[in-house]
């Protein structure tokens, strides 16, 4: 069968079209999703830390399953149980046996201003030879695919959207705010960690920080490139190139001193190969298409918000106060 000039042009335009279409839709299914934080807060009866890593473990499980993003320390949006023991009961041995009837309330909320937002209880036993593995055999038998803890988690990423979409404005003007306080860091996480579900408020928030992570990208260039330069300077042989070399790989192509970095760069190579170096490359990352940049700016707004939730002097303190 034969094919025609036109319809070959019409068939490469159509593949080209679907293609690109298709790589933009992947670049936005790399947004946010809705992100809750596992908590474990002090119990009435303490839990032995054993049992207490397990059940944050588990809630951690329940998260994921349920098709939501682990969020990291610090998230606005916790899932957080409470432990109440119902019975606690002694079985004659040999060997004797600890046994606990536990019912374990979750609950999901705004663990920030302290808003619940949905809470369901279950009842699980367990077994053990002392205290400690008879809470661990109860907490092992909490499923992620209870229809109980499947409805909580339910609820609470509906009462999630209700809050973006009632506040969405409010957020951007609170990152507004932060950026003028030179918060940069906060400024993008707050508007950059908006869940895509909330389609309106999540392109609102991707607008408004676009100019600060401009402004980021350029400070962070300027910091790059000056310890660039000092290693440079400090040994101008091929352990100096190799710490410089750190630096400038590190710098963002959309920068506004990404130039000087590829002249700086220049020269160290130029450099090197008079020293006899003459293989030596160093990789800087290069301009890129637009799609492949949208992808990157994505990747960078993840790190900058993980890294922003890690910071060393960050203090979270959740307020669950009048959960139970």
């Amino acid at each position: 069968m034969k094919i025609s000039i036109q319809n070959s042009v019409f068939i490469y335009l159509f593949l080209l079209v679907t293609l690109t279409y298709g790589q933009q839709s992947k670049s936005r299914e790399s947004g946010p999703k809705i992100s809750i934080g596992a908590y474990v807060a002090d119990q009435a009866d303490s839990l032995p830390l054993q049992s207490k890593d397990l059940l944050l473990n588990k809630l951690n499980q329940l998260i994921t399953a349920n098709g939501i993003t682990n969020g990291a320390i610090g998230t606005r949006f916790i899932l957080t149980p409470k432990i109440n023991v119902l019975t606690k009961n002694i079985i004659a041995g040999p060997p004797t046996m600890h046994a606990l009837t536990l019912e374990i309330t979750f609950y999901v909320g705004d663990g920030i201003a302290g808003r619940k937002f949905s809470s369901k209880s279950i009842t699980v036993q367990g077994v053990g030879t002392n205290i400690t593995k008879a809470y661990i055999d109860g907490i092992k038998k909490i499923m992620p695919n209870d229809p109980n803890l499947v409805k909580v988690l339910a609820d609470g990423k509906a009462k999630i959207v209700e809050y973006y979409n009632a506040n969405c404005e409010s957020i951007i003007k609170t990152a507004q705010a932060a950026a003028a306080a030179a918060k940069l860091e906060e400024a993008i996480t707050q508007l950059t960690t908006i869940p895509e579900v909330c389609k309106v408020c999540y392109e609102k928030g991707m607008n408004a920080a676009e100019p600060f992570y401009k402004k980021y990208i350029d400070q962070q260039c300027g910091i790059k490139l000056t310890q660039a330069r000092s290693a440079w300077n400090a040994n101008q042989n091929a352990t100096g190139a190799k710490n410089a070399g750190e630096f400038l790989s590190k710098i963002d192509p959309t920068a506004a001193c990404y130039n000087e970095a590829i002249a700086l760069n220049e020269e160290i190579t130029k450099r090197m190969v008079e020293l006899g170096d003459k293989e030596f490359n160093l990789k800087m990352k290069m301009r890129e298409t637009e799609i492949e940049l949208e992808k990157a700016k994505l990747e960078a707004y993840k790190e900058i918000s993980v890294a922003y939730y890690k910071r060393p002097n960050a203090v979270i303190v959740y307020n669950v106060n009048g959960w139970w």
